[in-house]
């Protein structure tokens, strides 16, 4: 027998063996792996090569940083070149039946992503798969573990339609609503390196793509915003005490602007926000220029309505034994700036027409200021 008989036959041994295992394994309810023939799986996703007659195993798969990214197996592929898949992914391939060509991601419904059973995948968009990112949420809860807090809907900012899938519990967290497994996800907070938070989600057309947290710019506290994108073209940055004013405080005047009334910035539970004019956002302001202002509950004692200088009436308006002048912005006095302009001490108000006075200290204290 010469070197290619024997080639011959060894290669036609090993086709029919292939034969037999494949005839062996589909009567045990095996079926061809689509794209690699060579190897077979069951409904119990147990891979077996028919070549070598033998199981293959995924392995559990890290990243780079050591985290877990889910289970790959490697098959060899017609040419005999090894390729390296996601687990996975060829279940949900085999198994799962998936019409739209735009669905080529995978969703673990129970965020496990060791757990590769066919219940527990689903396919989805790479803009959907973004948003179900697990990564980007603080915690995970069923409906059942939920059920007891008090729940608010946000869906809708200043007309614009958000949908049903965001939420706000008692404490002004922000939940994302899974509909497609039952669960809420709380929104999950991310450094960037530059002091800022955010979070990511999102949801088709009308989503909030990122929320920053509580940051410092300058030594100064800033506010939380929202990162709201309505369209594929069209975002914007949202203050979330507007948002959470125009949902719950009333504003029959429909005024403009929304203050804090104890002028922390990142507080914004109800009780501390009003709807105020511009004006009256203005006096309550906390600091301007580097300069801290002071608020009061009460006047000192033997200070003096201050309601007409040189022909200007004023409203709101007081001066203390110091000649300290204060205003009534509608919760507290605030003690007004005093600038010195040469031998000169002056503080800028406005009269009732709107129109802006200059107080000299000098005539206050030697009472010629009517």
């Amino acid at each position: 027998m010469t070197f290619l008989d024997k080639y011959i036959k060894d290669k036609e041994s090993a086709q029919d063996k292939m034969s037999r295992v494949n005839y062996e394994k589909q009567r045990q309810g095996y079926e061809p792996i689509k794209d690699y023939r060579r190897y077979l799986i069951n409904d119990q996703l147990t891979v077996w090569d028919t070549k070598l007659d033998r199981e293959v195993n995924p392995q559990s798969k890290k990243s780079r940083s050591g985290g877990h990214i889910g289970r790959q197996i490697r098959l060899n592929d017609i040419n005999g070149k090894r390729c390296d898949l996601s687990f996975s992914y060829l279940v949900a391939k085999q198994f799962i039946p998936n019409d739209d060509i735009n669905k080529n991601k995978i969703f673990y419904l129970d965020n496990d992503l060791e757990n590769d059973t066919v219940d527990n995948l689903l396919w989805i968009d790479q803009f959907n798969y973004n948003r179900y990112n697990t990564n980007k949420y603080y915690q995970i809860k069923t409906k059942e573990e939920m059920k007891d807090k008090k729940l608010i809907d946000l869906s809708e900012y200043k007309n614009r339609i958000l949908g049903d899938y965001y939420v706000l519990d008692e404490a002004q967290n922000v939940w994302f609503n899974n509909l497609d497994n039952d669960t809420y996800m709380q929104l999950k907070t991310n450094d960037n390196g530059k002091g800022n938070q955010y979070v990511n989600v999102r949801r088709d057309n009308q989503r909030i793509a990122a929320e920053h947290l509580s940051h410092y710019a300058n030594g100064e506290e800033s506010y939380i915003k929202l990162h709201l994108q309505f369209g594929p073209k069209y975002s914007r940055f949202v203050y979330k005490h507007i948002i959470v004013a125009t949902q719950w405080v009333p504003n029959p005047n429909n005024y403009q602007f929304v203050d804090h009334v104890s002028h922390t910035k990142t507080d914004n539970h109800i009780e501390n926000l009003r709807q105020v004019s511009a004006k009256d956002n203005l006096m309550n302001r906390s600091h301007y220029r580097g300069v801290t202002y002071q608020y009061f509950d009460q006047l000192p004692e033997g200070s003096q309505r201050l309601d007409i200088y040189r022909g200007h009436d004023l409203e709101g308006y007081s001066f203390d034994q110091d000649f300290n002048i204060y205003y009534r912005n509608g919760l507290k006095f605030r003690m007004l700036t005093t600038r010195v302009v040469g031998q000169y001490q002056s503080v800028t108000v406005q009269d009732i027409n709107g129109k802006q006075v200059e107080i000299c200290i000098n005539r206050l204290r030697n009472g010629n200021y009517e």
